[in-house]
């Protein structure tokens, strides 16, 4: 979404907000089952200002309670390292890589190796003829117990859509199939597409990212929504993760999140279109939460962590509800 113009309609945004709190109709009809997820809680800011548009979020495979995120497009190719409370880590820059609009990143572990997917995947005006997602294996500390220096990519996926270009911000890694998905951003209802993790060897032509669902269960804009400047895409997938069993699905939205479980032997496709959890998250207001844009579970799942573009960048933590 266009930065300057979300910005120039925060106050307003922040101002209809406050005056009319609480859910709707249509969201309550939806949270009938009790809370997977508690409150969010502010664990810190990120120390680093260099990350003033963080608009992906991803949990370390490597290390505990360590976190990498990464600015939007035009910026340069790195990722940084951050704590669970947003204490500044480090950065490495991706050798080879390009952030012509870098949207989200994923974690994954695969043959007991810890990698990250960084996706080159935003397209506002729907015009690339390609996408790209890198691979790489997730940097280690050095003795300075910080991130550094550079990381050539294991391998990348060019692809492109196979109806034509797709604006998308929501992108992760299922290992149980060996897909990545992706979930479009402005299509009505959002489009999930998948592309292999690993291409055939020796491919040169970019790989198609064929659609598998369509994803009605998200939501749409109420009417109070509709009141606030640029409501119509509170709705609107920004980011997507998934755990490592492959069994739960959350998706980031500007207004909320959605929580989707499915069993072994279900499909994303027949699951996605049976109601979520809805995930409440804090709202709205001039320092916090402006254009959120980052969502990841911790490695372990107990966990889900929230980002938001703009400075002071915060990081919020929602804790998983045992119940007896």
């Amino acid at each position: 979404m266009n930065r300057s113009l979300f910005l120039s309609a925060c106050y307003c945004f922040f101002c209809v907000l406050c005056a009319a709190p609480g859910v709707s109709a249509q969201d309550n009809a939806m949270a009938s089952l009790k809370p997977t997820f508690g409150k969010a809680v502010l664990m810190g800011h990120l120390i680093n200002q260099d990350i003033g548009e963080a608009s992906g979020l991803a949990a370390s495979h490597r290390n505990t309670d360590i976190f990498w995120t990464h600015n939007d497009s035009g910026n340069p190719a790195v990722i940084y390292a951050l704590s669970g409370k947003g204490g500044d880590l480090g950065q490495v820059h991706l050798t080879g890589a390009k952030n012509i609009d870098w949207e989200d990143m994923a974690s994954f572990q695969w043959k007991n190796r810890p990698y990250l997917l960084i996706a080159d995947v935003g397209d506002n005006r729907a015009k690339r003829k390609t996408c790209t997602l890198y691979i790489i294996e997730e940097p280690a500390l050095t003795d300075k117990k910080l991130f550094s220096g550079e990381v050539s990519t294991q391998w990348q996926i060019n692809f492109q859509y196979e109806d034509g270009p797709r604006d998308c911000e929501a992108v992760t890694v299922d290992v149980t199939t060996g897909q990545c998905l992706l979930l479009t951003k402005r299509d009505n209802p959002p489009q999930l597409y998948t592309v292999p993790l690993f291409p055939s060897p020796g491919k040169t032509t970019p790989v198609i990212a064929e659609k598998i669902a369509v994803v009605p269960t998200i939501p749409g804009p109420d009417l109070k929504d509709l009141a606030q400047p640029y409501g119509k895409n509170r709705s609107q997938p920004t980011a997507m993760d998934i755990t490592s069993d492959g069994q739960t699905l959350v998706i980031l939205t500007y207004k909320n999140a959605y929580l989707y479980s499915k069993t072994l032997h279900q499909t994303w496709r027949s699951r996605l279109k049976v109601n979520p959890e809805i995930i409440y998250l804090p709202p709205v207001t001039l320092t916090s939460l402006v254009q959120r844009e980052g969502l990841c579970f911790s490695s372990d799942g107990r966990w889900l962590y929230l980002t938001s573009e703009q400075l002071p960048t915060p990081l919020y933590r929602l804790n998983r509800i045992l119940f007896d």
